[in-house]
């Protein structure tokens, strides 16, 4: 997961929730930019990427206001054809 928020503050959302994946913070959006993601007020939009052992996007959804977020089933369905 990447955070646009701080170090300080996105351990804490860390610790708080027992998040057992890795984070990457990067409260200069650069990598945000790199990957298109939005912006609204400054902050980057909700987006999924699914990124295969050669580090290639295999599956990329930005948000809209129609779909907001991908739908689960998909992103999972991405996962499998990655396992094969």
């Amino acid at each position: 997961m990447i955070s646009s928020t701080d170090s300080v503050q996105s351990q804490q959302v860390v610790e708080q929730l027992s998040l057992p994946y890795p984070f990457l913070f990067d409260p200069d959006c650069n990598i945000f930019r790199r990957y298109g993601v939005g912006q609204a007020l400054g902050a980057p939009l909700p987006a999924q990427f699914v990124i295969n052992c050669e580090s290639r996007i295999t599956f990329r959804h930005l948000f809209s206001f129609v779909d907001s977020n991908a739908e689960l089933d998909t992103i999972l369905a991405e996962l499998d054809q990655l396992a094969e």
